[in-house]
């Protein structure tokens, strides 16, 4: 590419020549892609070693990891960090990447970086307008510059949706359905706002079905798993919240919640379960699919 990044580490400390001790190209595009990197700076981390640098293509993206806080961005130039772990493996590798910046063709670039005890990084940069905030903040509205400050402390997980199961589904007269998580992410997550998003398929069509979200762990004082009457169905969520819905022609229903940008919401917990209206299915005329614990992610 027109400019990539290159990162060495010198032993310095015994007499004579210093001795290269790693090196090598980290953050490289394509050149006929005419990726461009600049302003970069790094500080150590507990896991290695964090970039913080600064792309001017509009037209090639980094690549980022799968639990990026943002990716596709147009601003030129915007914001790009990588975690290099140098501690976890016997060869170092990327365990974080993502671009930073403002949604619209607005621009980010990087200053300076630091890392928190906890090992989050604090970025500091220039930006012009529309970059991500989560309240409460110092200042919440650019000020009207070209170039503002900003500040921001950014968590290097590597997840973004996380989803465990919970028991198994009961047979309908459709056959045994099964809800599969789709999204579970607050806002500024590929330029999109966060939702809450899962699905139920394999159910009989055009059955009146509710997702139920709530706790996995009791309802009601009640512990969960509970056995549903004499079936092989469990109830796995407790019902706090009741979306009503209905299955479609081709069995399938979806649950689609917009989640708020709010940073208390981050890592938090919520069970879902579909339950189906199935005349013909059992006793109960109930039908429970599996349940899924969703861990709240960017």
């Amino acid at each position: 590419a027109s400019y990539d990044c290159y990162y060495a580490e010198w032993d310095t400390r015994k007499k004579g020549p210093a001795v290269l001790v790693y090196g090598s190209w980290i953050l490289s595009g394509n050149f006929s892609e005419g990726s461009v990197l600049s302003r970069a700076t790094l500080t150590l981390h507990p896991k290695g070693v964090a970039f913080f640098v600064s792309t001017s293509s509009t037209w090639h993206t980094l690549p980022t990891s799968s639990g990026a806080f943002q990716r596709g961005l147009n601003g030129s130039p915007r914001g790009y960090l990588a975690l290099l772990d140098t501690k976890s493996r016997s060869a170092p590798f990327i365990s974080y990447s993502s671009e930073y910046g403002g949604l619209s063709v607005s621009f980010c670039t990087p200053l300076g970086m630091a890392v928190h005890s906890s090992g989050d990084l604090i970025l500091v940069g220039a930006a012009s307008t529309d970059l991500p905030m989560l309240p409460p903040v110092f200042q919440d509205k650019h000020g009207g510059g070209t170039s503002d400050g900003f500040v921001a402390r950014l968590e290097p997980r590597s997840w973004g949706s996380r989803f465990l199961s919970l028991g198994s589904s009961c047979k309908g007269s459709a056959g045994v359905p099964k809800l599969t998580g789709l999204v579970a992410s607050l806002g500024w997550r590929d330029g999109r706002l966060g939702a809450l998003r899962m699905q139920a398929s394999g159910l009989a069509t055009s059955k009146v079905c509710a997702f139920l979200v709530g706790s996995h762990k009791s309802w009601l004082s009640v512990p969960l798993p509970l056995k549903v009457g004499t079936t092989a169905c469990t109830l796995q969520a407790s019902p706090v919240i009741v979306f009503p819905s209905s299955s479609g022609s081709g069995g399938k229903s979806t649950l689609d919640i917009r989640m708020p940008l709010d940073r208390k919401l981050y890592g938090a917990r919520v069970a879902v379960q579909t339950v189906i209206i199935d005349p013909t299915a059992n006793t109960t005329k109930l039908v429970f699919t599996n349940g899924l614990l969703a861990e709240i992610g960017w």
